[in-house]
């Protein structure tokens, strides 16, 4: 399916979304073994962002997409990135809107890190 990667600094990337039908908004890291994940405390989700279809297996959220490096670019351990994976036909502004006043609870990974390291 069609979809669209919002990241917060209002960068957009085109793509395919595999697994899971509908709209996620939340933290996106970069995993232990160089993977990005997208991570989503609403629907307690996380899909993986890919260069390519290779690592679809059965089950997973994958969004795919031959300008990932670009977006994963962007992206620092330490400051969280928050985006959004876009599958309806809203307009950007809209989802570009939801991204920049997104208020993640302590459940993401970057919060978690933080509580980590105050303790």
């Amino acid at each position: 399916m069609k979809a669209y990667l919002i990241l917060d600094n209002g960068f957009m990337v085109s793509g395919t979304l595999f697994g899971h039908p509908q709209n996620i908004i939340g933290e996106l890291s970069i995993n232990s073994n160089g993977s990005f994940s997208l991570y989503s405390e609403e629907t307690t989700h996380t899909c993986i962002l890919s260069e390519s279809s290779a690592s679809l297996k059965q089950g997973d959220c994958v969004f795919f997409s031959k300008d990932i490096e670009i977006a994963s670019a962007m992206l620092t351990k330490t400051v969280p990135t928050y985006a959004k994976l876009v599958i309806d036909s809203l307009p950007a502004e809209y989802h570009l809107y939801d991204v920049k006043t997104y208020i993640p609870s302590m459940n993401t990974p970057y919060k978690a890190d933080l509580q980590k390291g105050a303790a």
